[in-house]
């Protein structure tokens, strides 16, 4: 994973979640909540994250949930070090290490740990209706 992660990617990534779904009626705007405890995006690009999320209107409540984290807990780092050679048992690592940062109904939660770097992108189930697993992908890949 690059050690630096683009704005513009962000923006990019961050528009293309909040843009998933339907259109018709389009009364509810959309907000990004950012948690950026590993310092990995500038003030400057958060604030042009969050102002093209809030122009952006859908039917459905949306909320998009930025998580950054700079290192894995001890324990999640043993836990970790246990799977890493396996990419099925690593996978469902991150998966259950990414649901444990997103407890509640959150919309969509992106997730970024920097070492080991990884970036996960989950959705409740409200929002995966509008937002598939190949748009899933597809931010996950943009902020590599």
């Amino acid at each position: 994973m690059s050690a630096h992660f683009r704005p513009l990617g962000l923006l990019t990534a961050i528009a293309g979640l909040v843009l998933a779904g339907p259109a018709l009626a389009a009364t509810i705007p959309a907000k990004l909540v950012v948690e950026d405890n590993a310092k990995m995006f500038s003030p400057d690009a958060i604030d042009k994250a969050k102002k093209l999320i809030s122009e952006n209107k859908g039917q459905v409540e949306r909320e998009v949930h930025l998580e950054t984290y700079e290192k894995l807990s001890d324990a999640d780092q043993k836990r970790f070090d246990e799977v890493k050679g396996d990419a099925e048992r690593r996978a469902a690592f991150w998966r259950d290490w990414t649901k444990g940062k997103a407890s509640g109904e959150k919309g969509i939660v992106i997730a970024i740990n920097r070492n080991p770097g990884h970036v996960s992108v989950i959705t409740s189930d409200n929002v995966s209706k509008f937002f598939t697993r190949e748009q899933r992908d597809e931010v996950e890949k943009r902020l590599l």
